[in-house]
């Protein structure tokens, strides 16, 4: 087989795996597992709003935008096992999120259970991340003004606020595509990166610094997150349902394992 016969036999087999993804994917769906405050939750161009309450599901049918108050957060896992945390004053909106549906789901599993395409805006704010390895077929990406970030075994902290981007990537690498100009880079773990709107304009990243410089409660927030992360696992829904799963929390085993303590009596 030439080198042409082999490029066209692996397009062929790419755009099965595209079509074939395209048919079967279902909308994929976001638990909420903790929430502090007020956090809304509407849909894109309209202006009725509705409080997010916890452990509501999210089913992205159509783009929604979350936002959060001040003092004010959120923290939910979605069904291809990545999970976020939404920081107070912030917007984050989901564009888009398809998965395949899947039969079964492991804790602690090093890939995502199903391929998913997940597209979505970070418009101002704050946002912690944790991705899986993903499938050749899957993609996570979020965007910002002129950027587009895309994730690989990540777990980061993003901030964009006054036109000021901030990342602390603490783990795995992010590709970062400048849209305004034909270039890409790709961001390393346990370093610090700020820029801001002008730069990114003209595909640079204005400052790099070890992830020491990055603020000190950031850390913190990652370790919350990862935390929350081994709490939520995905029950895979079949037939009818109307979302592609059920997010639950995990108890852990000594929850049931407490001393026993009386009442309290009052004369």
């Amino acid at each position: 087989m030439t080198q042409r016969q082999l490029i066209q036999f692996f397009a062929i087999i790419l755009s099965l795996n595209t079509s074939i993804f395209s048919q079967s994917t279902s909308c994929g769906i976001a638990f909420i597992s903790s929430l502090e405050g007020t956090v809304t939750i509407r849909e894109e161009n309209t202006q009725q709003a509705e409080n997010v309450k916890l452990h509501d599901t999210i089913t992205f049918t159509n783009p929604i935008s979350l936002e959060t108050s001040k003092e004010s957060n959120t923290f939910f896992k979605l069904s291809n096992d990545i999970s976020l945390a939404l920081f107070e004053d912030s917007q984050f909106t989901v564009e888009t999120f398809n998965q395949v549906p899947f039969q079964s789901y492991t804790m602690n599993q090093k890939f995502e259970p199903s391929e998913s395409q997940f597209e979505a805006r970070l418009d101002i704010g704050s946002i912690a991340i944790k991705t899986k390895k993903l499938s050749p077929l899957s993609s996570f990406e979020i965007h910002l003004p002129n950027l587009t970030l895309e994730f690989f075994s990540a777990e980061c902290l993003i901030a964009y606020r006054y036109d000021i981007l901030q990342i602390a990537l603490y783990s795995g690498s992010i590709k970062a595509s400048f849209n305004q100009v034909n270039r890409s880079l790709y961001l390393s773990s346990s370093q610090y990166y700020e820029t801001d709107a002008l730069a990114i304009s003209k595909g640079n990243i204005e400052t790099i610094h070890p992830i020491e410089k990055a603020n000190d409660q950031w850390s913190n927030r990652i370790r919350f997150l990862n935390y929350d992360h081994q709490r939520v696992y995905f029950i895979p829904n079949e037939g009818t349902h109307t979302h592609i799963a059920s997010g639950a929390i995990k108890v852990p085993k000594t929850y049931f394992e407490k001393s026993f303590e009386s009442p309290k009596t009052f004369k």
